[in-house]
């Protein structure tokens, strides 16, 4: 089970060998140079979808190869209907969120943005049909 805990300091992937990695993301950080002000414009959204994805590109075959996928988070539990996350509805969310900067789902905030993002690319790059929702601990 590769284990993807996010909290205000770092977004780490832990992979089913006990392995955990740094993928150098910050919540605070991401907020602040890409969300400073709401609804973020469209150049500050795809700005930071080109940050997560570098970041998480490293980790990209390593994570392509576990079966499960567990998403540690506080801020978005909301999105876990019965504890999971699928891909296709947080697709629907990145969708409404680029088009109109905002998403009944996700309280207008810049932290729960930069979670959000960093769940998003995990899923759609490792290519995640969804996770098991946990709560951060």
């Amino acid at each position: 089970m590769l284990v993807l805990k996010i909290n205000r300091e770092t977004a780490s992937p832990t992979f089913s060998d006990g392995l955990t990695q740094c993928t150098g993301l910050n919540i605070d950080n991401l907020a602040a140079r890409f969300f400073p002000t709401l609804p973020p414009s469209e150049q500050h959204w795809e700005n930071a979808i080109m940050t997560v994805e570098d970041a998480l590109a490293p980790f990209s075959e390593a994570a392509r190869s576990e079966q499960v996928l567990r998403i540690e988070a506080g801020s978005l539990q909301n999105l876990a209907a019965n504890r999971k996350i699928f891909r296709a509805s947080v697709e629907q969310i990145s969708q409404q969120l680029s088009r109109y900067g905002r998403a009944a789902e996700l309280a207008e905030n810049a932290e729960i943005y930069a979670e959000f993002l960093i769940v998003r690319e995990f899923l759609h790059h490792m290519d995640f049909s969804g996770a098991e929702w946990a709560d951060s601990k």
